[in-house]
């Protein structure tokens, strides 16, 4: 285990996250793994083991959870990973000539006597036996130093998550990304942990970032023949090099601990998919995956020149798209994407401002506006003029603390966003946010004189809508209108 995600699982512990929680083994089995490596068998004493903590992690010592508090916290029993560890650090992690009695009358699982002298390792067993059942670890493998799978993810290997902009797909693709490799994210909103931990994951590799773009090609994403760095006074050289995709496959295939990995594309539908993934859309079904009953491999046409035989797909690789259906509708994708991934729509969710935004506190409400009314207004007259597919998200909202926001929001991007979805046509933005925002142009216009084949008298009986200039003193006010159909 990468010494930094120790680190926050030891701060995440001992800062309090673990009370009342039944997920405790989860953050109490990585130290116990992370000591007995240390430790090779020996024994640890608390006052070793306090010296190790306040050394490496400074919320040991600030946040003065020291050994004896900790003995004397009351912790529920319901509280597995807690007992679990009070356990551990006051009756096992001990002086060899510790005296106390629920200490010593232990009997060794081995002989059925009495023993008074474990080792660390030992003791770790002895604790952790009766939780065995209770984790989703291989909780003996892990003691043991052994490579120890992910927890099993119930899911599907392959999944899109599309909406309208603004609905947070991608800032979910993180917590999903998480979720599949096995961190236990408990429902938590601290957003800066988890985006800490998921960047971690991304450093260490067991998490892949990409965006498709129109030049996304094959050879970026699988592999290809391109230049090498040069040496210097060398003319360059070119070689088959593994594209991002073929990488993540190899590195999951040669995990013989079979953790989850994951390669998140972000905007999967602006690349050509056909073009990208080549013979490999066939591999990503989930029963052509490596182990499966219909296994399938194929002959790559540059690494086979190299004797690097058939490749598959690895069973413990998944992949999480997003893909924004202002872009591109779901119907529109590629057929062969289509049938090999499960979709799951993330719409707009008005509720989630007053629940989860910056104005949480106020239900949502700023100065007598409804940010949530508000976003389910707009949108039910955008889905009536467009599709529901051009909706605005609610992450427009979530960062709202005050009518300077709600400004910003409106003239940086919701506005310039109904320009891009109503182009050519601004008199649909006027039925969307009201006269307070939009009003007809000036018909005091006269064209020059030309011989034009058409009738003139077409285009001067045609209304022109434009965008009126907002002032920020009446901006609230303006806003307000929005939530009535009421003329002005």
């Amino acid at each position: 285990m990468a010494d930094q995600e120790l680190k926050l699982e030891l701060e995440k512990y001992f800062n309090g996250i673990y009370e009342g929680k039944k997920d405790g083994l989860k953050i109490v089995f990585p130290i116990v793994k992370f000591l007995c490596e240390a430790d090779k068998g020996n024994w640890v004493t608390s006052q070793k083991l306090e010296e190790y903590l306040t050394k490496n992690y400074p919320k040991w010592n600030s946040s003065k959870a020291n050994l004896s508090q900790l003995w004397s916290q009351k912790i529920t029993d319901t509280n597995e990973g807690a007992v679990l560890l009070k356990k551990l650090i006051r009756f096992k992690f001990r002086d060899r000539n510790s005296q106390d009695e629920d200490d010593s009358q232990i009997k060794d699982p081995k002989k059925g006597d009495i023993k008074t002298s474990y080792t660390l390792i030992e003791s770790v067993k002895e604790v952790v036996k009766d939780f065995i059942k209770n984790s989703d670890y291989d909780v003996m493998g892990l003691i043991d130093g052994k490579q120890v799978s992910s927890p099993p993810f119930i899911g599907p290997l392959n999944i899109i998550l599309y909406g309208p902009p603004g609905t947070g797909k991608t800032y979910n693709t993180i917590n999903r990304a998480l979720e599949i490799i096995g961190k236990d994210l408990n429902g938590s909103k601290e957003r800066k942990p988890i985006k800490d931990l998921f960047d971690d994951k991304l450093k260490d590799g067991q998490i892949v970032f990409t965006t498709f773009h129109q030049s996304m090609t094959y050879e970026d994403f699988i592999e290809g023949i391109k230049p090498l760095p040069p040496e210097e006074n060398e003319p360059v050289k070119y070689d088959v090099v593994d594209g991002i995709f073929k990488k993540l496959c190899d590195k999951a295939s040669k995990d013989t601990g079979k953790k989850n990995y994951v390669l998140i594309i972000d905007e999967i539908n602006r690349g050509n998919v056909s073009q990208i993934f080549g013979e490999l859309i066939t591999l990503i079904e989930e029963d052509k995956r490596s182990g499966k009953e219909e296994f399938l491999s194929v002959t790559l046409p540059y690494s086979n020149s190299k004797d690097k035989g058939p490749f598959s797909v690895p069973s413990n690789l998944y992949i999480i798209g997003t893909m924004n259906t202002a872009d591109r509708s779901v119907e529109a994708l590629d057929a062969a994407l289509r049938r090999r991934f499960s979709f799951e729509e993330m719409p707009p969710k008005p509720v989630i401002i007053a629940e989860e935004g910056q104005l949480k506190d106020s239900k949502g409400i700023l100065d007598g506006v409804s940010l949530p009314e508000l976003l389910s207004t707009i949108n039910s007259r955008i889905e009536k003029l467009l599709d529901k597919d051009h909706q605005i998200g609610h992450s427009y909202f979530m960062s709202v603390e005050n009518e300077q926001d709600l400004y910003n929001a409106f003239t940086n991007k919701i506005i310039p966003l109904l320009q891009e979805y109503f182009f050519g046509d601004y008199g649909k933005i006027g039925l969307v946010l009201g006269k307070e925002f939009v009003k007809k142009k000036s018909d005091n216009i006269t064209f020059a004189a030309f011989d034009y084949d058409d009738s003139v008298s077409q285009f001067e009986s045609r209304v022109v809508y434009e965008i009126l200039d907002i002032n920020k003193n009446e901006f609230i006010r303006r806003v307000k209108t929005i939530l009535s159909n009421e003329p002005k």
